[in-house]
Order: C-alpha cells, then structure tokens, then sequence
C-alpha cells in the first residue's frame, strides 16, 4: 500500500486478522524502513506510529510472520 499525508500528521497502523502479522513502512519502494512492528500488545497484530510531513509518502507493507498467511484487516489512523 501507499500513502500520502494530506498535512503533517502522526499516523497509526495496525492489523488485526487470523495470523501473526509484521507491518513495514518504508519511505521508497525499496528504500529506507521507517518503522517496523511484530507482536504489538503482546498479540499477534501488529502496531505502528509514524510522524509525516504535509506530501509524504509511504509504503506499507503487511507481511507473516516466519510464511504466516491469512485475512486481515488494515487499519489507518491520523491524529494532527
């Protein structure tokens, strides 16, 4: 997935579904890693904060845990 910050903002994801997620954002494709969540809460979804400037933009990538593989749901928070 991409995103694009309409205005500097904080921004949440997290997951929630049937198996063990990890979430990823990267500030490239291929680029850099942001930020990385396994295990948020001591569950099996995944949680992470990332601080955007007004027009960045980020990949996020939802992956399993050691080939885990399931639904889920992403969720997307923006706080000011």
């Amino acid at each position: 997935y991409s995103f694009t910050a309409p205005c500097s903002t904080n921004l949440t994801l997290s997951t929630c579904g049937a198996f063990d997620t990890v979430l990823y954002a990267w500030s490239e494709c291929d680029g850099p890693e942001l930020a990385c969540s396994d295990d948020a809460n001591l569950e099996l979804q995944s949680e992470l904060f990332v601080e955007l400037a007004a027009g960045q933009t980020i990949y996020v990538i939802v992956d399993g845990l050691a080939g885990a593989a399931g639904a889920y749901q992403l969720n997307v928070e923006l706080a000011g």
